[in-house]
């Protein structure tokens, strides 16, 4: 018999539930910035995350309404931790909120029975039921969104993208950041 695979996971809350990324789909977690908003996105869309300047605007997604799970009033808030998801082609890149970061296990995926609701494929297994802890679900990204939501996602992006390009100029930014030794901007 074939010895399970252990994968590294990222653990996080939402809305009350345990969800877990494998580590290799996290990019880095950061604390909640300002979003810049795009009129007409999807209610699931909190808003992009701006601040990697040679990279398009992330979608930060609120998998509670993704997933249709209670509202959390808890996120976004100034603690709110962003999970910044690896550039894939398969989904776009996104930022998912959470409520907050538990850390990361390493653990064998259970699959899931054939009852389990599996918010429309993106749950592919559980890890971490230790005691006195609840199972968290394994999201795939891939299975996270739709055809339609992942091409409206990169519209949005381009959108953003285009608003960023229209307020900055590369050489005026810089210039305007530097200080003379007298103190005076040159």
């Amino acid at each position: 018999m074939p010895s399970p695979t252990i994968t590294h996971f990222l653990l996080f809350e939402v809305s009350l539930n345990r969800f877990a990324l494998p580590v290799d789909a996290v990019r880095e977690v950061l604390p909640m910035v300002a979003l810049a908003q795009v009129s007409g996105a999807p209610r699931f869309v909190a808003g992009y995350l701006d601040v990697f300047p040679d990279e398009p605007p992330l979608p930060v997604l609120r998998l509670d309404a993704l997933l249709d799970l209670p509202r959390d009033d808890a996120v976004p808030g100034t603690n709110t931790p962003l999970v910044v998801c690896r550039k894939t082609d398969d989904p776009p890149a996104v930022a998912l909120i959470a409520r907050r970061v538990e850390g990361i296990i390493s653990a064998s995926p259970s699959p899931l029975s054939e009852d389990a609701a599996t918010f429309n494929g993106c749950v592919t297994g559980l890890v971490g039921s230790g005691e006195g802890e609840s199972a968290a679900l394994v999201l795939s990204l891939p299975g996270l969104l739709l055809v339609e939501e992942k091409a409206r996602l990169r519209l949005f992006a381009r959108i953003a993208a285009e608003r960023r390009a229209a307020v900055r100029d590369p050489g005026e930014e810089a210039e305007s950041n530097q200080l003379s030794t007298s103190g005076e901007v040159r």
